[in-house]
């Protein structure tokens, strides 16, 4: 007998009994939800219907789902709170309180490693929902994964996306697609589109002012920590925030002062290389990531002379950014940072500067921006930072022969 058939006759006598009935249909998804959907790798991955419980592996795994507002029902992740890189992720700051429930906090294993059994049981003692994980680390445990998989776990894997911006200065096509995506999903499109909207109405908005105004000066930024904790000498030769303003990086792909560590968020570049980048530029304006001082537990060979070399040619300030810490991912920063950036340069209204960094957390985080006590991400982090090396956001630091002073008057020699 037809199948069809078959098929009206099951629904006909179910519903004489009372019975409701759900169709499915040919795409695979029901009114419940389910069905299939891409990840980033272009693997189509059978989806629940509801998505309650969600496992993250991976830098950028918990900072995308916080972004879309799934913080909530994050069970597991690798390491979240305690390390190194606590004062520079923003997201941790909105996911603080639930990490302090016990539960989450035990299903939390090291960081970027897989723990086999912790996954299996973060659910109350069940399976997570979905386990969402950085490409790169599913790599590295393929093994892993695929017995997750075949123990009945959704796995949904995403990308470290390392750009913000394209070149054509709108929110870059990978990362739009990866919003989209997880959007579609977890069922969180309008979220999505918020934050792809959100993103190019910023970037517009700081384009149009470094058109009407330009910008042909030099700048450079030091203290990236993406590749090795030395200080000063760890730039980017894509910096979003100078690209947006139209300025001269002195620091260029294929520069011969460049060492081989890094990748295009940053890379190490030797102290004497900058030092004779620094002598051959005119008019550079210095900016200053703080986070790579923090983990250098102060200053290193490459700040002492690097400040000195920046004293002698006559700049004695840099402008101290939000930290970039080790990966592109840090998309809310990196806007903050476009602002800060425009603002130093075009002597923009620090009132206005103000309330941009703020609509960049309200737009990445909704709510958890603030505090039960009303005090902001922002507000948050800088006091962070201003605790620990003695520096704010938005601040100068001042540099002199083999010292800096930082803003609150401290000399590191």
């Amino acid at each position: 007998m037809d199948n069809k058939i078959i098929a009206i006759i099951i629904v006909a006598i179910l519903a004489v009994a009372g019975v409701g009935v759900v169709l499915l249909n040919s795409s695979n998804n029901n009114d419940n939800g389910t069905g299939e959907y891409e990840d980033m790798t272009g693997k189509m991955v059978e989806m629940p219907g509801t998505v309650n419980s969600i496992a993250v592996i991976g830098v950028g795994s918990l900072r995308v789902m916080s972004h879309l507002g799934l913080a909530d029902k994050i069970c597991a992740s690798d390491q979240l709170a305690g390390g190194v890189t606590y004062g520079s992720n923003t997201y941790m700051y909105a996911f603080e309180d639930l990490y302090g429930n016990p539960i989450v906090k035990n299903n939390s294993g090291e960081r970027q490693a897989v723990n086999l059994e912790k996954i299996l049981t973060c659910n109350n003692g069940s399976m997570p929902d979905v386990l969402v994980i950085v490409d790169t680390v599913a790599s590295s445990n393929a093994s892993t994964i695929e017995s997750l998989e075949r123990a009945g776990v959704t796995v949904f894997r995403i990308e470290s996306v390392q750009e913000l911006m394209d070149d054509d200065y709108t929110i870059s096509d990978k990362y739009e697609k990866q919003l989209t995506l997880l959007g579609k999903a977890f069922k969180v499109e309008n979220r999505a589109k918020e934050i792809i909207q959100g993103v190019n109405g910023m970037m517009k908005e700081i384009r149009d002012i470094a058109v009407e105004k330009s910008y042909n000066g030099s700048v450079y930024i030091g203290g990236l920590t993406v590749a090795t904790l030395r200080g000063l000498n760890v730039s980017s030769i894509d910096y979003t925030p100078f690209k947006i303003i139209g300025a001269n990086n002195i620091l260029k792909t294929g520069n011969p002062a460049m060492d081989a560590g890094g990748t295009q968020a940053g890379v190490s570049v030797q102290v004497e290389g900058v030092i004779n980048l620094i002598n051959n530029s005119s008019g550079l304006t210095m900016f200053v990531d703080p986070a790579g001082w923090r983990l250098n537990g102060g200053l290193c060979t490459g700040d002492n002379v690097i400040s000195s070399a920046l004293s002698n040619k006559g700049i004695t300030s840099g402008l101290v950014l939000t930290p970039f810490h080790s990966y592109g991912m840090e998309y809310d920063n990196i806007l903050v940072n476009c602002y800060l950036v425009a603002g130093a340069v075009f002597g923009l209204d620090e009132e206005y500067i103000s309330e941009r960094i703020q609509d960049v957390y309200d737009l990445y985080y909704k709510d958890a921006a603030y505090d039960s006590n009303g005090v902001s991400i922002y507000e948050r982090m800088s006091e962070w930072y201003f605790n620990a090396i003695h520096c704010e956001f938005g601040k100068s630091v001042s540099f002199g022969n083999l010292q800096i002073t930082m803003t609150d008057g401290t000399v590191y020699t």
